[in-house]
């Protein structure tokens, strides 16, 4: 008879627990689709994924969001952000869009091979990574939607607000073709597969 009380609270315990969890994924998919439609956020860090589960200490919400990562809820994009899938304001260009999100104290823009291919300035196009300038330390880093080689850059802000166009699309800074051709000879990179132009200063700065 006890071991029959011990068996039937371990399937309380189980089922307390399964419905405990089903509640939290039904709040934080509420909580996700509120603000997806409300202000077309979609991509969070882990701070903010802890206002909703404010009574989990920092190793429960590390379970958590495992889960809810394994249950399909959240994407673990990378570099300490999440993303929701489902999410209706879900950007064209995704990977685009990290940058300021994962180097949010630093002065970044996208330049080298990948801004010269925008601009048809380089003769290929270069989809195995996004070339970044940064005023951070350099780093190749892998995310859920494409890698990102950051080039470290001593160029003022003011010198790089001058020489880059804001891409609403992509959601970041873009080197105008000029700007990334000097950036792609100051780092010393291959230079075979840049188209030459006669007047570089007459190209167009539209992407």
């Amino acid at each position: 008879m006890y071991g029959s009380m011990r068996h039937n609270q371990a399937i309380h315990k189980v089922i307390f627990l399964s419905y405990y969890m089903c509640m939290k994924s039904s709040e934080l998919l509420k909580q996700l689709r509120h603000f997806d439609r409300e202000h077309d956020y979609w991509l969070y860090t882990v701070p903010e994924l802890a206002l909703l589960f404010p009574d989990e200490k920092p190793q429960q919400l590390k379970n958590a969001l495992a889960r809810q990562c394994k249950a399909g809820n959240l994407l673990k994009v990378g570099g300490g952000l999440y993303a929701w899938p489902d999410a209706r304001s879900l950007p064209m260009y995704r990977l685009e869009h990290l940058i300021k999100r994962l180097r949010p104290r630093e002065l970044s823009y996208i330049s080298l091979e990948s801004a010269l291919s925008m601009h048809g300035w380089i003769s290929q196009i270069p989809l195995a990574v996004l070339t970044v300038m940064t005023t951070g330390r350099s780093y190749l880093q892998q995310t859920a939607y494409g890698l990102i080689e950051w080039t470290h850059t001593e160029q003022s802000a003011t010198t790089i607000l001058n020489s880059t166009v804001w891409d609403p699309m992509r959601g970041c800074l873009i080197a105008k073709p000029v700007q990334a051709y000097r950036d792609i000879r100051r780092v010393g990179r291959n230079l075979d597969l840049v188209i030459p132009h006669q007047d570089e200063n007459e190209v167009s700065d539209n992407i």
